[in-house]
């Protein structure tokens, strides 16, 4: 590291920090600070959705994972982007359509499925948003540690420490427009670190002659069902997630919406193959490495003075980004579907604890990088708490099908039972993933209830069809 590379990450944070406190509109009440004034455009929209989109998990996570078990891992992550389009196409008009006043996710499941639902997907939301924050948090304390020789925690604690300010004095306009700035930072930097990695190893040629066979050679070291298990797990474990539903309800244009979801997809894949390639270039280099290093110790190998603070700046507006987004995200859960349901709605205070949940759980969320080795296994963890719970309920709700209250209650409660039953005996020995199962179950009760009720009608009336 040199002095000008301290320099160029230095100023990145520091301007960062500073563009986020003051380049943001006034925020006078909670529905500010959560939606801003809902009326941002395309080029906003689409910066904050792909710069939340790809975080810890889809770069130093894909590349542990490509480092480990091969070539094939890279189609992981697509089955996110995948999702993003048939979202775009199936589910924008409806999510608007039917939220369009919407602050959180709570406000449109209580409206369907009474306070309760609010109250679950509330917690739902925080817990999944605390595992992502961990999930960057972990990562960028590894950054800290490998590059700057400052301990892992404390430049966790740096990195939140300088996310909280801004989202917490801007509210959600200063995380849209960190987002955007770190949007264009780390589409050049991913590049960059794939480019010298090629060229350090002699060419394209000698860099695929470097590579392991068996990191090539058909599913790897994977497996074709694990494949399929995982992809699934990604496709349903991460759909409709509380920060990317924020980001719908930012916008009044349904256009907008779906154009910037399109455009995030889109600009996703060619970004995975990239971090796949360093994945690669990491095994060619060293196969001996700690996989969780794998990406980090490529870049410190082959990036070369000047070009390393540029590329460390990249990484850390990846993580950050997708932090300062979760963070938002679930204090505005915490605030709006839980502490207003259980203490009533005055609306002169909610803005205060807000900003105070903001900063609590800002803090409280370093602790969740130490309790899983792997970064990109926070995220898949966090998926059971999100999938088997709300994407059923959601998907009946944006296609108008109606589910009774108590069935709502009742098909949730059995969906959690059956998924943490299946992740302690039967996840680990069958290769199915517990989301798998969770979502399953609750789509089956579902349609239990659609096939019976449609019977009953036809018995009363013969001639109903």
């Amino acid at each position: 590291m040199t002095v000008f590379d301290w320099f160029i990450i230095i100023t990145y944070l520091v301007g960062l920090l500073l563009f986020g406190i003051f380049y943001h509109s006034n925020t006078n009440n909670f529905e500010e600070f959560s939606v801003g004034k809902r009326n941002y455009g395309i080029i906003l929209t689409t910066c904050t959705l792909f710069a939340s989109l790809i975080g810890g998990g889809s770069t130093l996570g894909l590349a542990t994972k490509v480092y480990d078990v091969g070539i094939i891992f890279i189609l992981i992550p697509f089955a996110s982007a995948i999702r993003q389009l048939f979202i775009a196409q199936f589910l924008v008009y409806k999510i608007r359509k039917r939220s369009k006043n919407a602050i959180s996710l709570g406000d449109i499941m209580e409206h369907w499925y009474g306070k309760y639902a609010r109250i679950i997907s509330g917690l739902a939301a925080v817990i999944l948003n605390i595992a992502y924050i961990g999930a960057q948090v972990g990562a960028t304390g590894f950054m800290f540690e490998i590059f700057l020789d400052i301990n892992f925690i404390v430049g966790a604690f740096i990195a939140m420490g300088i996310m909280i300010i801004y989202s917490t004095t801007g509210g959600i306009h200063s995380v849209v427009i960190t987002d955007a700035i770190q949007a264009v930072i780390l589409t050049i930097a991913i590049p960059i670190i794939a480019y010298f990695s090629i060229t350090y190893l002699g060419g394209p040629i000698d860099f695929v002659n470097k590579i392991p066979t068996c990191h090539l050679e058909g599913f790897g070291l994977l497996g074709g069902a694990n494949l399929l298990n995982l992809f699934i797990t990604i496709f349903i474990g991460g759909a409709l997630f509380p920060a990317y539903i924020q980001r719908l309800l930012l916008t009044d244009n349904i256009h907008t919406a779906k154009q910037g979801t399109i455009f995030t997809a889109l600009l996703s894949f060619p970004l995975y193959i990239i971090i796949g390639i360093i994945g690669l270039a990491a095994v060619a280099l060293n196969n001996s490495i700690d996989p969780n290093y794998a990406m980090l110790d490529v870049i410190k190998t082959v990036c070369p003075p000047g070009v390393l603070g540029i590329v460390i700046a990249g990484l850390l507006a990846i993580m950050m980004s997708t932090a300062d987004t979760s963070l938002n995200s679930a204090s505005i859960a915490l605030t709006q579907d839980i502490l207003k349901p259980l203490f009533g709605d005055q609306k002169r205070t909610w803005l205060g604890i807000a900003k105070i949940t903001n900063i609590v759980i800002g803090f409280t969320t370093v602790a969740c990088a130490l309790f899983m080795d792997r970064i990109i296994d926070l995220v898949f963890a966090s998926f059971n708490f999100w999938g088997p719970i709300m994407i059923m309920p959601l998907l009946a709700g944006f296609y108008n099908f109606k589910i009774p209250k108590k069935l709502y209650l009742f098909a949730t409660i059995v969906s959690i039972m059956v998924t943490f039953i299946w992740l302690v005996y039967y996840a680990a020995q069958s290769g199915v993933s517990a989301v798998i199962i969770g979502t399953f179950i609750h789509y089956l009760i579902y349609q239990l209830y659609f096939i019976n009720k449609k019977w009953f009608r036809i018995k009363a009336n013969p001639d109903a069809l």
